[in-house]
């Protein structure tokens, strides 16, 4: 793997589309979230990291893994940090996000994590570049 430029400005692009927003509202709420503030907030950052609307007014969101699937480069596939991430983005795409069993402090962790290692994918491949 080369940390070209190029390399390096799409994972900062996914720092910033997908580590920074898949635990922002999560982030700012701390640790007096709970219950249904929790839930709704883990739902918020993880399945719809990113908003937006068509030319027509409709809402579109995307998820963190759908994004992260989405804005991966391809030279990426097979890297140690990456596939540790695509375990933890398939574990939230796995999240039963209607069970009102679900752990959302647990939910909240695996996002955690993902969002760290997508950071850590940053740094290695800055690394890489020699910058």
């Amino acid at each position: 793997m080369r940390g070209s430029s190029a390399l390096v400005e799409a994972v900062e692009d996914l720092v910033h589309d997908v580590a920074k927003y898949m635990v922002f509202e999560v982030r700012f709420g701390g640790d007096e979230l709970a219950g249904d503030a929790l839930a709704a907030a883990v739902r918020s950052d993880v399945c719809e990291t990113r908003r937006g609307m068509t030319g027509d007014g409709e809402c579109i969101t995307e998820s963190a893994w759908q994004l992260w699937e989405r804005m991966l480069p391809h030279e990426l596939h097979g890297h140690p940090l990456v596939m540790k991430i695509d375990a933890l983005m398939n574990d939230l795409a796995n999240v039963s996000w209607d069970d009102p069993s679900t752990d959302w402090r647990e939910v909240g962790q695996i996002a955690q994590q993902a969002s760290q290692g997508i950071r850590e994918l940053l740094v290695n491949v800055q690394g890489a570049k020699g910058g």
